[in-house]
């Protein structure tokens, strides 16, 4: 029995890893695919690639992965380097600990960078960096890997506020990669059975032409569903809101983003917020009367702290852009970026 052990995860390293590494990790530098070979394709898995600077990266959910064409900013700049690591249940937490991961192998990779930061509705990682440095979403607590070494992993089991079993869970991702192997199968022969199933229903619109990256589940099956939980999510967010107190200034001082825009300075960086478009679902939570008054807060905040935030009041959308309620539609994602970045560059 050790035996067969023995053998599945040395097959599992050597032979999933790389394919497991490179879905998850969204900072890690992406290659034109259009201008590679398959064999290229392949080989690429196995090279984790380290730019020796990041001119744009954009951090974020899943909608930044459905905003953002990172490839079109690089058309548009020659010769930069620009990083989508926009991602669904993503924290800020796995976030910073990206950032750093990413200094530990270049001190200077951030000099000159613009870290960019989705506002979905006039606040960003305002939780208390103490409480959350560490903290997964205990949907997909893997997604911290890619990110930490050991003592990291110590760190995290001592002070993440998450619970037992999820501490137990990274404890087995981390340590065995036939572990972490099972689950990245199951999953992918899901999405495999979704798209044959889409494909056999003559689905050719791919259920309303969403972004697939950033752990978006595009089928057609995937957005129905999609949909009952935006509705729903609104519901329970705007439920929640009910006895809470507007954020305060010691709050943010305090908070996952300010952590993340002194790591982005201290080395040579520069933080910036800017709006993300959301269907009318989702602004419905961002309507409150809580919520503005967090908004208003939260600006006068960002502006002591010269924090840039960019409005783009010329980018018109509807709730038709938006085909599962969550995140733009690719037909407006080269546009919504080319205003993005002519913005940044004002």
């Amino acid at each position: 029995m050790l035996t067969l052990y023995i053998i599945l995860e040395v097959f599992s390293r050597l032979c999933i890893d790389p394919l497991y590494f490179s879905s998850i990790d969204t900072y890690r530098i992406k290659e034109n695919k259009s201008e590679q070979s398959l064999i290229d394709q392949i080989i690429g898995k196995y090279k984790k690639t380290l730019a020796e600077r990041i001119d744009y990266l954009f951090i974020g959910s899943s909608r930044v992965a459905a905003a953002i064409d990172a490839r079109e900013i690089e058309t548009l700049e020659i010769n930069s380097n620009v990083i989508n690591a926009g991602r669904g249940y993503s924290t800020g937490g796995i976030n910073y600990m990206a950032l750093k991961s990413l200094l530990r192998r270049n001190k200077n990779i951030f000099k000159g960078s613009k870290v960019c930061i989705e506002l979905p509705g006039g606040t960003a990682y305002e939780r208390n960096f103490n409480t959350y440095a560490y903290h997964v979403d205990e949907r997909m607590p893997h997604l911290i890997l890619p990110y930490i070494n050991l003592p990291d992993l110590v760190k995290f089991l001592k002070y993440s506020n998450n619970s037992l079993s999820i501490k137990i869970q990274v404890i087995g991702f981390y340590s065995s990669s036939f572990y972490r192997t099972v689950p990245f199968i199951k999953e992918n022969r899901k999405k495999i059975s979704s798209k044959i199933t889409d494909v056999l229903a003559d689905n050719h619109e791919n259920g309303g032409n969403i972004s697939s990256s950033g752990g978006i589940k595009s089928d057609s099956r995937a957005i129905l569903e999609a949909r009952k939980l935006a509705i729903q999510w609104a519901e329970e967010n705007i439920d929640e809101q009910k006895g809470q107190q507007p954020v305060t200034f010691n709050d943010l001082d305090n908070s996952m983003l300010n952590a993340i825009n002194e790591l982005i300075k201290s080395n040579g960086g520069e933080l910036i917020l800017y709006d993300m478009p959301i269907s009318s679902t989702q602004q419905r939570i961002y309507e409150t009367k809580l919520s503005q008054e967090n908004k208003d807060i939260f600006d006068q905040w960002a502006q002591i702290n010269g924090i840039r935030i960019i409005h783009l009041p010329d980018f018109e959308y509807h709730d038709n852009d938006f085909p599962d309620l969550w995140h733009l539609s690719s037909e407006r994602k080269k546009e919504f970026t080319i205003d993005l970045y002519n913005a940044i560059k004002e």
